[in-house]
């Protein structure tokens, strides 16, 4: 789907049948070597944090979450990619 269309945000959670999140985002690596990627991981796992981070997410949230962060976090990342290809345009 990513080949297809570039998201602003990808929401991720690590735990999933048949590949798991890391698996994903080492797939959307090679897609974008270039650029960021647009991956915003949810996890109950805290060791998860640091090693998303290292595989190039741009957020981490941890479950459970308040709705309120959660919103504000999706707010905070897409304001920024929207800032950021503004500033690339001109």
């Amino acid at each position: 789907m990513h080949m297809k269309t570039t998201y602003d945000l990808i929401l991720l959670d690590i735990q999933m049948p048949f590949m798991d999140g890391f698996e994903v985002m080492k797939g959307l690596q090679s897609l974008a070597a270039d650029r960021p990627l647009p991956v915003l991981v949810v996890s109950a796992q805290p060791t998860h944090e640091l090693l998303s981070m290292s595989a190039g997410a741009i957020g981490f949230i941890s479950k459970p979450f308040k709705l309120s962060d959660f919103v504000g976090r999706i707010e905070t990342i897409l304001n920024l990619t929207f800032v950021g290809r503004k500033l690339r345009i001109q």
